[in-house]
């Protein structure tokens, strides 16, 4: 299992090419992202080492449909909740080279997800891992 790192509110916290941080609240504008295979995709990789929350009631994933770099995390669970089952932002790789997991606070909160882009072929892409 990687090691556990805990999201330091206030700051800006990164993993890999995956930034968060916390926001008042979450545009009206963006729109809520399904799941896919009972995990929200916060950063996805060509070769299958995604940055990923487990999908459960009360954690949900919105994109900014004007800024394909841009995402919100809402999590809306109980401190109990939390406590019991913490929401943690996992890289799903293993070895040295993985990053740690987040571990979000004991609380409800919204997070702004920032993607790392490149300049590649005359455009703004995502970063590829």
């Amino acid at each position: 299992m990687n090691r556990i790192e805990n999201f330091i509110e206030g700051q800006s916290n990164a993993q890999g090419d995956v930034y968060l941080r916390q926001v008042e609240s979450i545009p009206e504008t963006a729109q809520r992202v399904s799941g896919v295979n009972g995990q929200l995709i916060l950063g996805h990789s060509e070769s299958g080492h995604d940055h990923a929350v487990c999908e459960r009631p009360g954690v949900e994933l919105y994109q900014d449909p004007s800024n394909g770099f841009r995402a919100f995390l809402k999590i809306a669970l109980t401190p109990v909740a939390l406590q019991a089952e913490p929401a943690d932002l996992v890289h799903h790789k293993t070895g040295p080279d993985a990053h740690p997991t987040i571990r979000f606070p004991a609380k409800p909160g919204n997070y702004e997800v920032l993607r790392q882009q490149e300049f590649a072929r005359g455009q703004w892409v995502r970063m590829a891992d």
